[in-house]
């Protein structure tokens, strides 16, 4: 089974708080369930190279965490299902989202998630490959967002954080469709088509 891991090529964080910022050049990602400042952050990533029809096993993101000022939360990851772009989401214009979503709980962790608890997005890529989407687009956000501690939240590094060593990705395992067989059922017999 093929694995490749594909970097996200745009990313930005937005905030009810200040509904017409734009979080797309920033180093770092924010999210937080603060019902008076909820923050949300966009990623993408380009999949036109896994192959239409193709199951996708795993698809974990990684990212590395430089805040994290509460105890574990809950989080929900949507994919976004109209335009947006990263110099351009704000809390104003934000796109729309799948009915679908995952899950997952945010650990108490700095640095690199390990790669157990790294959230895995496969059921959303999948979506998106169905839909014949050659990116795969996202939102994060807390489970919740109606907290009145405002120290729920956490930052994750994006991709603008100097050098790439730290840049967020996802290691997306994938089936690839099975191939056409080499022969063809004609009335009762097979016939040889093509080389496979």
């Amino acid at each position: 089974m093929p694995v490749t891991t594909k970097y996200i090529n745009k990313d930005a964080w937005i905030d009810s708080y200040y509904p017409n910022y734009n979080g797309g050049t920033d180093t770092f990602l924010n999210i937080s369930g603060y019902t008076t400042r909820r923050q949300r952050a966009y990623c993408a990533i380009d999949i036109p190279d896994i192959p239409a029809g193709s199951i996708i096993n795993s698809a974990r993101f990684a990212f590395y965490v430089d805040i994290n000022q509460a105890p574990p939360q809950p989080h929900r990851f949507y994919r976004t299902t109209s335009p947006w772009t990263e110099l351009g989401v704000t809390w104003n214009n934000q796109p729309s989202w799948s009915a679908n979503y995952i899950d997952w709980t945010r650990p108490s962790y700095l640095g690199w998630l390990p790669e157990a608890s790294r959230p895995n997005l496969a059921s959303l890529l999948q979506d998106a490959l169905n839909a014949g989407q050659a990116e795969f687009a996202f939102v994060l956000k807390h489970r919740d967002e109606n907290l009145t501690n405002p120290t729920v939240g956490y930052q994750h590094r994006s991709r603008e954080y100097a050098g790439a060593s730290h840049d967020p990705y996802i290691t997306v395992d994938y089936t690839p469709p099975t191939p056409p067989s080499a022969f063809q059922a004609l009335g009762d017999g097979l016939v040889w088509i093509a080389e496979v």
